[in-house]
């Protein structure tokens, strides 16, 4: 069992994993501190991946299993059964086959089922992949930051598709979609991660050949 407390402590740098829960609470960011969040923001370590309640999470009537316990199963036969490798739509497909089963009558005319729906959240970048059907994460990037601070970018040497015949476009993103930095650079650009926490962020080119978009795992 994970507790919120536990996380300060994590060292996984290296190996962030994919965290799901059936628990109450565990990813009530609207509450103040979550294990949702304090896992993606843990430096050196933490998770990559959370599929958490906002909310309660709802046990089944026993033996039977609750929407909860069966979202997290779904998750992972859309993974390993289904061959959906993308995390964010694998989450999703499991959200999909909750639905037919709405029902205000369910457990005494709560819905249990659409609560949970609604409750379930997915916190990270949906464009990760597993590889294959093992317990890795792929990260299809041109850089991972493990351990520095500082990235450096040349067009020329890392990119040498993306031409330019002048001044080309930087613009990085988090995850949530906040535009951290826009500026102008012509070969070769320097960011600086120090002020910013473990996570995936999107680096987006624009120059006069086209867009080019890659994402950056940054570990501290």
């Amino acid at each position: 069992m994970l507790h919120n407390n536990d996380i300060p402590n994590m060292t996984n740098a290296g190996k962030l994993a994919v965290h799901t829960s059936i628990a109450c609470m565990t990813g009530a960011y609207h509450e103040g501190s979550c294990a949702a969040v304090s896992l993606l923001n843990k430096q050196g370590g933490g998770g990559i991946i959370s599929d958490f309640n906002t909310s309660y999470g709802w046990e089944g009537i026993l033996p039977a299993m609750g929407p909860s316990e069966y979202m997290n199963v779904w998750f992972a036969e859309a993974v390993f059964d289904s061959s959906i490798n993308q995390i964010g739509p694998a989450f999703y497909a499991s959200k999909n086959k909750l639905i037919p089963f709405w029902d205000i009558n369910y457990y005494g005319g709560y819905d249990r089922n659409l609560y949970t729906l609604l409750d379930r959240t997915y916190f990270g970048d949906p464009s990760l992949c597993f590889v294959g059907t093992t317990s890795e994460v792929e990260e299809d990037l041109p850089v991972a930051l493990v351990g520095t601070d500082v990235i450096q970018i040349s067009l020329q040497k890392n990119w040498a598709h993306v031409q330019s015949s002048g001044f080309s476009q930087l613009k990085i993103f988090d995850v949530s979609g906040r535009m951290l930095r826009s500026s102008y650079f012509s070969d070769s650009f320097t960011v600086d991660m120090t002020s910013q926490p473990s996570g995936v962020y999107v680096f987006a080119v624009v120059s006069s050949s086209g867009t080019r978009v890659e994402r950056l795992v940054y570990v501290k």
